[in-house]
């Protein structure tokens, strides 16, 4: 016990201390909180460091079993979530009682350890991973190459908080209205019709949504390259993807097509 208390370190960032724990990930990174006071509230948060990466952490995991883990321990931890306007999540845990701060230093530390490590797990077929961590990093420096002053882009986020799952690769905001994409690719052809149906399935629970008379549109980006992709076994599900978007979906090899929705 005492080596173990000898491992708590403490830093002062201006108003906020960062509390250096001894938990830690399964990449052996030790994890760090933060306490600050908001008004009469004691807040402890991850500093947006799961968001960052900074535990060099997989933050776009999409696997369906690390989406079960991470609402899992979101639950039993009880955490709650907020982003900043740049777009950046931050996890954390409020109380106005002084004396229950070690029990939420506690449940934020055993929540980051759990989500941290469970994102280094590999969940899916490596070659599938493969495909869509390349495609969505072309992709994502491509759209973002196509920005105008004044818009902003959150990558693979949810639409909202009660669309927790309803994630998309890019949301794009200019003037109140929103640009909804997802990007389509798959090693096979089922990993690819798969990945249209997601895409059909989030793009159609958006217009559910509090936001959907903010959106302009919504734009699927489909990975033409990609082994998975074959014409003959996709044209129905393309053609429910497009009754979804109202928009023909944009192939990446004509993916200069996109310039005129951004």
């Amino acid at each position: 016990m005492k080596s173990f208390g000898s491992l708590w370190k403490f830093k002062n960032r201006g108003n906020t201390l960062e509390i250096i724990t001894p938990y830690a990930t399964t990449n052996n990174k030790f994890v760090s909180v933060f306490l600050t006071k908001q008004g009469k509230d004691y807040i402890v948060t991850d500093g947006g460091w799961i968001d960052d990466g900074v535990y060099e952490n997989i933050t776009e995991n999409e696997a369906n079993c690390f989406q079960k883990l991470y609402f899992h321990y979101e639950a039993a931890y009880d955490i709650s979530t907020l982003e900043d306007k740049s777009g950046k999540q931050f996890y954390f845990k409020r109380t106005g009682k002084q004396i229950m701060i070690p029990s939420l230093v506690f449940d934020l530390a055993n929540f980051i350890s759990a989500i941290v490590s469970a994102s280094l797990i590999t969940f899916e077929d490596i070659k599938e991973k493969e495909e869509v961590e390349t495609f969505g990093k072309q992709a994502n420096n491509y759209v973002h190459a196509l920005l105008k002053h004044g818009t902003t882009i959150k990558l693979n986020k949810p639409i909202d908080n009660q669309h927790k799952t309803v994630r998309f690769s890019a949301i794009i905001t200019y003037t109140s209205k929103l640009t909804l994409i997802n990007y389509v690719t798959g090693s096979n052809s089922n990993y690819f019709v798969n990945s249209i149906c997601k895409a059909s399935a989030n793009f159609e629970l958006a217009g559910k949504s509090g936001y959907s008379s903010h959106i302009k549109y919504k734009l699927s980006l489909l990975n033409d390259s990609a082994e998975g992709y074959a014409t003959g076994k996709l044209y129905s599900h393309l053609e429910l993807l497009e009754s979804k978007t109202k928009t023909k979906p944009i192939l990446w090899s004509q993916k200069d097509n996109m310039k005129q929705y951004i």
